[in-house]
């Protein structure tokens, strides 16, 4: 066997997201890197090996809005839908392999295990020690920091860092989906399976090993189908009540027994009509499972449930999570409870830095699944795409502590976090409710101008479809201070009389009706094609309103498939949750609001004035209440649109960032999902930027073929007062639109 020795600034343990996002960020801030995978694959469970969806917090839905997560996490996600659209499992792994290895910095080491490592008398980790058994290779890797981001935890284990395994007692940090009294349950783990449907009939003969579903409660409280494969399984679960590190073997087995059972109960029980099954086939299993929770390490902060519900506002926040509190009976398949146990809060909620760094081990980070949380806040936090956002703030803090000499430690306060805080921001990374003053960027002491700017008026373009007024409907409309009418179009069967509403949000923040502000109702007469005129009148601060219609069997409303950039057509539901005391009490109900894809015709009176061309260089770089970007007028074939920066005095410019509106409120799954687009329709595709020097404009740079948010357009260095983006193509959207311009020098 062989030794080597790597040296570099930082080094990562663990090639899931958190890890792959974390090794990028830190690469691209001009620190050497080291990435260790014990798998041949990078992406943890979300690669080809497990294949699961990477959530996030947008994929909530019941509350969260225009919450898809940006920075590297969001260009993997948009580069995904531009090779993949039909979102094949195996064509992940190689996109995750190629952003890394595209980095000079990372050097990536594929199938090797941290094992060992040495600490010096503080406590601190002087070296790890992993293990590449295919190539008979030891490395010893030496860096000033670490960060752990294996999963269970290994480095951080080793070190001797802090941790938790199980649940907390409820009266420890007052959370209410806490168990009475303590205890070392954990969610379990899951394997995965996909079927393919052939020309022929196909028998399958149960493994001895598997079981018999049958005899089991498992189809009395799960849904089997012959329809449903891979993510959608995800309740097959086990593990949770046992060790699930230490007892990885049996876990693994056990979950191979339900998986093949299953396949048997769909194929051979008799379930199933015979026509739909016969020609059914299984065409993958997964050989590992992937894990959900084992050891949570303990920071300076624990984020708890409160954190998650409440939306408490942290002068050190460097992340965003919104997935529900997300929890699951340990017992997995063989509990006879429903298979998770959710509530959601309002909207996101900010994750600190102080929950992603060792307080007990100086120099290590923490990323992914156990960063510093309690259980029950663990639930949101440990979803994938969350993940990934986490790991970029530690990549971004990883360069600052080898740039600056520091421990991860100081950089939860005082200028450091400010310097952290700025990188994030820079690198389109989302901090809710928070904006950091740039002072090298050039753009906020510009006059900003436009060829055009669009008015917030109507949805027109109608596609001749319809939806009833069967539930509560409406739109959420951005409002900068007055509106007076608001308009629906619709067919009517009989003369009718509508009840309408108009609400606001007490959280402005959040996307939810919770303030009832006005309303009344309204006579209309039969007729196809007929505008219910609703007589508004509210005046608010630059906010949301959302105008409701109440249920009418006698309305059919129109819909169309334009989207207007702050504009949402929601509806009403009611939902079902458990209560505090788990699966005991009856289930309570709750209002949800989903939004539809398709808008509903409208028209509003004034026309509003949201999308001004200073939005981008207000600081926001998302919708933040308002939609916070620049929108052209509707494009006109042959009429060039441009958005200009003109400075008092002459600036050298080297850099300008663009941040392209890709409708941060649109779902997107890397796998298993299937789209007919490969683009965010409102993503710039095309545009020229030019400088004014000499008298006239000069081109200094062109994007060609663009679908991603954040467009980094360096130039050499040039001396003007003026530039200007000159737009010339979307990816299908009828206003060019702008979240930000930023300009560094």
């Amino acid at each position: 066997m062989q030794t080597k020795t790597i040296r570099s600034d930082f080094t990562v343990v663990g090639g899931g997201l958190a890890g792959v996002c974390a090794a990028i960020a830190a690469a691209r801030e001009g620190v050497t890197v080291t990435l260790v995978q014990d798998r041949s694959v990078l992406g943890g469970n979300s690669s080809s090996e497990v294949r699961l969806w990477a959530l996030g917090a947008l994929h909530s839905r019941e509350y969260t809005r225009y919450a898809r997560e940006g920075g590297i996490m969001g260009e993997l996600f948009l580069e995904s839908l531009a090779r993949n659209p039909e979102g094949n499992p195996v064509l992940w792994d190689p996109l995750l392999i190629e952003w890394v290895t595209r980095e000079p910095n990372i050097t990536l080491l594929l199938d090797t295990a941290a094992y060992e490592l040495d600490v010096d008398n503080d406590g601190a980790i002087m070296s790890v020690t992993a293990l590449c058994s295919p190539s008979q290779t030891k490395y010893i890797l030496r860096s000033p920091v670490y960060l752990d981001a294996s999963g269970d935890g290994i480095l951080g284990f080793l070190a001797g860092a802090e941790y938790r395994i199980g649940r907390e007692a409820r009266d420890e940090f007052g959370e209410m989906m806490a168990p009475e009294h303590p205890d070392r349950e954990t969610l379990g783990n899951s394997v995965y399976f996909f079927t393919k449907r052939l020309d022929q009939p196909v028998r399958f003969v149960k493994p001895s090993f598997a079981i018999d579903i049958g005899a089991t409660t498992i189809p009395k409280f799960r849904r089997i189908t012959d329809t449903t494969e891979g993510s959608h399984y995800w309740w097959i679960e086990y593990g949770g009540v046992l060790d699930t590190i230490y007892d990885h073997q049996r876990i693994k087995f056990e979950l191979w027994k339900v998986v093949y059972g299953i396949w048997d109960y769909i194929k051979n029980s008799g379930t199933f009509p015979q026509d739909r099954v016969e020609n059914l086939t299984l065409e993958w299993v997964g050989l590992t499972p992937g894990k959900r929770e084992s050891r949570r390490f303990i920071g300076d902060y624990i984020l708890r449930e409160q954190d998650v519900l409440e939306q408490p506002e942290f002068d050190d926040v460097v992340a965003a999570g919104g997935w529900s509190l997300d929890l699951h009976p340990a017992q997995g398949v063989y509990s006879d409870e429903p298979p998770c146990w959710q509530i959601c809060g309002e909207g996101v909620f900010g994750i600190p830095y102080r929950t992603m760094y060792s307080r007990t081990v100086p120099n290590l980070f923490l990323g992914g699944r156990l960063i510093s949380a309690s259980h029950v806040a663990f639930g949101s936090t440990r979803v994938m795409a969350t993940c990934g956002t986490m790991g970029q703030a530690v990549g971004a803090a990883a360069a600052i502590c080898i740039k600056e000499d520091l421990a991860p430690r100081d950089l939860s306060v005082g200028e450091p976090l400010a310097t952290l805080q700025r990188t994030l921001q820079r690198a389109d990374q989302w901090m809710p409710g928070f904006i950091a003053a740039d002072p090298d960027d050039l753009a906020p002491r510009a006059t900003v101008s436009a060829s055009s700017v669009g008015k917030l008026d109507a949805v027109l373009e109608m596609n001749d479809g319809t939806v009833p007024l069967d539930e509560t409907r409406g739109v959420q409309v951005p409002v900068a201070e007055q509106l007076d009418t608001l308009s629906f179009l619709a067919d009517i069967t009989r003369d009718t009389i509508v009840e309408w509403s108009v609400w606001r949000n007490a959280k402005r923040i959040n996307y939810v009706p919770t303030e009832r502000i006005g309303g009344g109702s309204a006579v209309v007469k039969a007729g196809e094609r007929r505008w219910i005129d609703l007589q508004v009148n509210v005046r608010v601060d630059n906010e949301n309103c959302w105008v409701l219609l109440s249920p009418n069997p006698a309305i059919q409303l129109h819909t169309s498939d334009e989207r207007l950039s702050g504009v949402l057509s929601v509806r009403r539901r009611v939902g079902k949750r458990r209560t505090i005391d788990a699966w005991v009490r009856e289930s309570e109900e709750y209002t949800m609001w989903p939004y539809d894809e398709r808008s509903l015709v409208f028209r509003v009176t004034p026309a509003q004035s949201v999308w001004e061309a200073e939005n981008v260089t207000d600081g926001w770089s998302r919708q933040h209440i308002l939609p916070h970007l620049w929108a052209s007028e509707r494009i006109t074939e042959g009429k060039p649109e441009w958005i200009e920066l003109a400075w008092d005095t002459p600036q050298t410019i080297r850099s300008i960032h663009l941040v392209m509106n890709t409708d941060m409120n649109r779902l997107i799954y890397n796998i298993q999902h299937i789209y007919t687009f490969s683009a965010i329709p409102e993503c710039i595709r095309d545009a020229t930027v030019q400088a004014f020097v000499g008298g006239k404009w000069r081109n200094v740079s062109v994007v060609r073929d663009n679908h991603h948010r954040l467009v980094v357009v360096d130039v050499e260095a040039v001396t003007t007062e003026r530039i200007r983006v000159l737009c010339e193509a979307t990816h299908g959207h009828n206003r060019f639109e702008l979240n930000a311009i930023r300009v560094y020098s």
